[in-house]
Order: structure tokens, then C-alpha cells, then sequence
């Protein structure tokens, strides 16, 4: 949907808007997607930039939208330092192309900075007032005290990406770096020269005549007018040929060639006249399934016509809901946490296939201490130059070249080497399967996080773990020991869940008693859940039920209708020995099956 007459209206839009206006606040909603809040025309403007596969886009919103304040990469330290506090000077796109360019000029000492030092978070919150009078200062400053940067967001699907790019042409830095390996065309990477993506060597449709689409379609073969719109003129997507064609047979049944070329034109005249008409098309639910910068006559009797405001209203229409995904702050975070947690667990199914291949390597070490055995009880039946030995109907492979007596060792010699081996491996595996548990544990604590306080716990224990050192973060905020309360108390008996490994760790092994209860979801990863006996008798059959349906509902089986609950005293649980916090083994357990039980029944 976000064609080259989109980009056009949009672009429009935003020179409207936006130009000229100061960028204040700026971050990540995403790894691939960037806002900006621009104050202009005594506004304040949200400006998203998505390159998102998904969902790439650009468009205004009047709310602060949902972002993540802990991510921190390489381009948004560079927006920080050239951007933030610049002044938006130019908003441009290339003719029938998807890219639209930013231009910001930023002073060589922005006011109330020193050198490059970023502006601290009060200075974004400055009065309207006060913003007017920094624009008024900056009209005396010439352009050679002027740091001027480019940001190119490029809106092309899957190739969809958001390039910083310096006054020399040089990138600086982008949303997703493109290696020679990926495309020798036109990588991205920081230092090189910015190309922008090739244009199509296709015809203008502003210029579309009756013999050009004669000669399309006559070379299509088919004399398909859709497949000709598409192949032969450069920014006419599906959507605008479906269109194109439709209003060119609603004219005339069939069209003419030149009723065809006509109707093209016609529908890309806005560039010249600037009339843009945005609207939504909408489905039974209420769900945008097309938008256009001009009305949509094919789709009219198909599904809701509506038209609105701005093109950036088109865009949200289309985008939000899969925002909406991650309706609080910290599903943001939460998202993040199990992305990392995934890719981790993709580096262990590669040191697992290593392991089994090397496992494969190794073959049978008892038939190596066999041969070796049999070379030494039979030395006298072999002659030299013998390259077998076959005894009891199995036949010994010798080496010709060596003395018997040094074959026989070099064989035990492989089966000592091989025991070892198997130790080790055994070893490996087991450090590989406790990995494996406890990131499983950690993904699903993370799915079920229902504050922020949850997640905080799990990014801290991550965080431990290890899992950050490829990526640039802030300094973690100290902060005090969570003190760790009650879920719920039945009958005067206090039920504590679990919800971060270390917080396992902690009600299991601090907070009960050897004769407390211990609950978990039998075979699956899920939280701890203790039952502290202080009201009534352990045999307390209201208490247990719901502990049991609380361990049933905090694990991996939550969508299941039964789910089997292990029950067993907490002296009966022992941590395992180098395993990830919240890993234990338990014996002496009865099992039940109840209900998954949520919190709040």
C-alpha cells in the first residue's frame, strides 16, 4: 500500500507540517523503527520511521507513541548527536520513488550544550514560549555554522530501510547494515558512500502515450493491461494498476489503448497539482485492508469507503494495529527479552548438532578395545603384511606397515581416548540440556510477565546470565531487593509464585520451610509455587487445589484443560548443581491433575 503516490502526499504532508520545525525527544520503538518529536508551528508532531518487514512506514501522530527508553544502538547515539535539537530543514522525494529524505541542520554548539555533549531531558520540556525564542536566534546563524545531516527512509518492503547519511555522502549509520554477501549492489555499512536504490529502467506514466502501451502490450503477449501498467511504467504498483484499469473499463468496455494511457495519467496528476484525496478501506471488523492517497473506485463496492484527514492518518489506520500488539510499556521490553532469548537458543541447537556430530566421529570405542585385545591374543597368526586378521568370523583391519604389537596399542589407545571423549561429551550435553531448560524457563516467564516489575526481574537475571554482550545498553539503575509477597492466602495459608527464575530460587529456598509445600507443573517450564502451612494442617484440601491451579496456569501448559501438578515437600527439592537459577530436582511427589487456575479467580 505504501506506493509512490503515497510517498508524494506524505512528503507533501510533512513539508506542511513539519519543516522547519526543532527536534526535541527521539528513540527506538523497535530495533528497526525510530520517532522523533519535532516542534513546529507551535506544535508538537511525533514523527515514526519504521523499515520494520512487517510494517514499514513513515507517518505523524499526534500521540507520544509506546517506546522502548532502554534501547540504545548505534544509529540512535548518532541521532542523539546530530538530530536531537536540530532543526528540520528540507523533507524531499525523489519522483515516483518510495524514499523520502530528511535534512536537518544542527548548529557546530547547539545553545545550552557544549561540544557534542547530548541536551539533558529537561531541555526537551521546554516551554512553547521558549522554543520560539530558540528558532528566532538560529535565523542569524549562517549555513558554514551548520553540521547538515540526511536521513533517507527508504519504504521499499522487505529491502525497506532508515539511512543517516553525512553532508559528504557518507553513511553514517543505518537501521539495518546490508554486507557485500547480501548484496554487492548496494551494501550499507557505515563510511561507505550513499547510493540511493537504482532507479527502474521503466517509462514515465506521467508521460504514458497510446503507441507506448501499444508496445507493452503487444510485447506482454498477452495483451494484459494490469501486467503492462506494472512491468513497463516505474512507480505504478498493483494497487494503482488494478485501479488504473478498473476506472479505464469503467469508461469504455474494453479500453482502448489510448483510454488506458489517459486514465494513467490522469491518476498520477497530483504530483503536478497537489490535490491529494487520502482513504481508508475498511473490512466487516473495522480493519484497514487498503489505503490510497486518491480514492480507490475498485475497492468501493467491496468494502467500507472512508476518507481522511491526512495521509498520515491513512498510514496509522493501517500500522496501529500491530502497535496495538504491545499495548503497555513494557511489552516492548518484554518482546525484546524473548528475541534475545531465541537467538540464544538458535546458538545452542548449533552446539547441539556439533556435539552429535562429533559424537558420530567418534563410532563404537568397545570395538577398538576388542581388536585391540584379539590383535595381542593372536600375534602368532600373523605374518607380516598382513592387512587383516579375522577371528571368529570378524575381521581386524591392520596396517601392513606397522608391527602388530603397535596396531594392537594403537587400538586401545582409541578406545581410552574415546572413553574420555564420551565423558566429556556427556559432560557438554548436560551443561548443553540445563542451558536449554532454563532458557525455556526464562522465555516463558517472560511471555507471562504481567508488570513491569516482572520483566525488570527477568532482564536483571538475563542481564547475569550473560546475554548482553553483543548489545549496547545503558547502565542498569541500581535498585533495592524486591521483597517478594504472598500471591494469595487461602485459610490463613500464604501462597508465594514464582516469577522470575531467581525469584524461584528464592521462595523455594529462603522463604519456606523443609515441611512447607512445593508445587510445579509436571514436565513443563513454569514457576515455583510454595504453600507456607501456618493457618491450618498441610492436608488442607482448598489450599492445595488452588496452589496446584496457580502452578497449572504459571507454566508452559496454561492453554491446556488439564494439566499435571507435581506436589511434594520443599525438602525434597535440591537445586542442581551448576545449573541457571530456578532449576531443581524433587523426589518423593504425588501427582495431581487440576484446571489452570488464573490469578484472578
Amino acid at each position: 500500500m505504501f506506493d509512490s503516490l503515497t510517498a508524494a502526499a506524505l512528503t507533501s504532508e510533512l513539508a506542511r507540517t513539519i519543516e522547519g520545525g526543532r527536534v526535541q525527544r527521539l528513540g527506538h520503538l523497535s530495533r528497526e523503527a525510530i520517532w522523533m518529536e519535532i516542534y513546529a508551528n507551535r506544535h508538537r508532531h511525533h514523527l515514526i520511521a519504521s523499515a520494520e518487514r512487517a510494517h514499514a512506514a513513515v507517518y505523524l501522530t499526534d500521540a507520544e507513541p509506546i517506546w522502548d527508553r532502554q534501547w540504545v544502538s548505534p544509529l540512535l547515539l548518532l541521532l542523539r548527536k546530530y538530530v536531537r535539537g536540530a532543526r528540520l530543514v528540507a523533507v524531499g522525494n525523489p519522483p515516483l520513488e518510495r524514499v523520502i529524505t530528511f535534512t536537518f541542520a544542527q548548529l557546530t554548539s547547539p545553545p545550552g550544550t557544549e561540544g557534542d555533549s547530548p541536551q539533558s531531558p529537561s531541555e526537551s520540556n521546554l516551554a512553547d514560549d521558549d522554543h520560539d525564542g530558540d528558532v528566532e536566534d538560529e535565523d542569524d546563524v549562517i549555513d558554514d555554522d551548520r553540521i547538515f545531516t540526511h536521513l533517507h527512509c527508504e519504504i521499499m518492503g522487505r529491502h525497506s530501510n532508515i539511512v543517516l547519511v553525512n553532508d559528504d555522502n557518507l553513511i553514517m549509520e543505518s537501521a539495518r547494515r546490508v554486507t557485500l554477501r547480501m548484496s554487492r549492489v548496494r551494501p550499507i555499512a557505515p563510511r561507505l558512500v550513499y547510493v540511493p536504490p537504482p532507479v527502474q529502467m521503466k517509462d514515465d506514466p506521467r508521460r504514458a502515450t497510446e503507441a507506448g502501451m501499444n508496445e507493452l502490450l503487444s510485447g506482454s503477449g498477452r495483451h494484459d493491461p494490469f501486467r503492462a501498467l506494472t512491468d513497463g511504467f516505474r512507480g505504478v504498483s498493483p494497487q494503482t494498476a488494478r485501479e488504473v484499469v478498473f476506472r479505464a473499463e469503467s469508461a469504455e468496455d474494453p479500453p482502448t489503448v489510448q483510454t488506458i494511457a489517459t486514465t494513467l495519467r490522469h491518476w498520477f496528476e497530483p504530483l503536478i497539482t497537489d490535490a491529494w484525496s487520502p482513504h481508508v478501506y475498511l473490512d466487516d471488523l473495522g480493519l484497514t485492508v487498503a489505503y490510497d492517497a486518491q480514492p480507490l473506485t475498485h475497492l468501493r463496492h467491496q468494502f467500507e469507503e472512508r476518507p481522511v484527514a491526512s495521509m498520515s492518518a491513512a498510514i496509522r489506520s493501517e500500522v496501529q494495529p500491530s502497535e496495538s500488539m504491545a499495548n503497555a510499556r513494557h511489552g516492548l521490553r518484554v518482546r525484546r527479552l524473548r528475541d534475545q532469548i531465541a537467538s540464544a537458543l538458535s546458538r545452542l541447537d548449533s552446539r547441539q548438532r556439533s556435539l552429535e556430530s562429533e559424537i558420530a566421529r567418534h563410532g563404537d570405542h568397545d570395538q577398538s578395545r576388542r581388536w585391540g585385545e584379539l590383535i595381542f591374543g593372536y600375534l602368532w597368526q600373523i605374518q607380516p603384511g598382513d592387512r587383516a586378521l579375522t577371528v571368529d568370523g570378524e575381521t581386524i583391519p591392520l596396517d601392513p606397515g606397522l608391527d602388530p604389537r603397535e596396531q594392537a596399542r594403537r587400538y586401545l589407545d582409541d578406545y581410552q581416548h574415546g572413553k574420555r571423549a564420551d565423558t566429556r561429551i556427556a559432560d557438554t550435553q548436560a551443561a548443553i540440556d540445563q542451558e536449554r531448560n532454563w532458557l525455556n524457563q526464562l522465555d516463558l516467564l517472560a511471555a507471562q510477565a504481567e508488570n513491569i516489575q516482572d520483566i525488570e526481574d527477568l532482564e536483571s537475571e538475563w542481564r547475569a546470565h550473560g546475554g548482553e554482550k553483543a548489545e549496547v545498553r545503558r547502565r542498569p539503575r541500581s535498585s533495592p531487593p524486591k521483597r517478594t509477597l504472598p500471591f494469595e492466602t487461602i485459610s490463613g495459608n500464604p501462597i508465594f509464585v514464582g516469577r522470575s527464575s531467581l525469584e524461584n530460587d528464592r521462595i523455594t529456598f529462603d522463604i519456606a520451610q523443609p515441611h512447607d509445600t512445593w508445587l510445579h507443573a509436571r514436565g513443563v517450564p513454569g514457576s515455583h509455587v510454595i504453600v507456607r502451612w501456618l493457618g491450618t494442617a498441610a492436608d488442607d484440601e482448598e489450599t492445595l487445589v488452588r496452589a496446584a491451579g496457580l502452578a497449572a496456569w504459571f507454566s508452559g501448559s496454561r492453554g491446556s484443560q488439564r494439566v499435571e501438578v507435581d506436589i511434594t515437600e520443599r525438602r525434597n527439592v535440591r537445586k542442581i548443581k551448576g545449573a541457571g537459577p530456578g532449576l531443581v530436582t524433587y523426589r518423593n511427589e504425588r501427582t495431581v491433575s487440576v484446571e489452570p487456575a488464573p490469578a484472578n479467580a
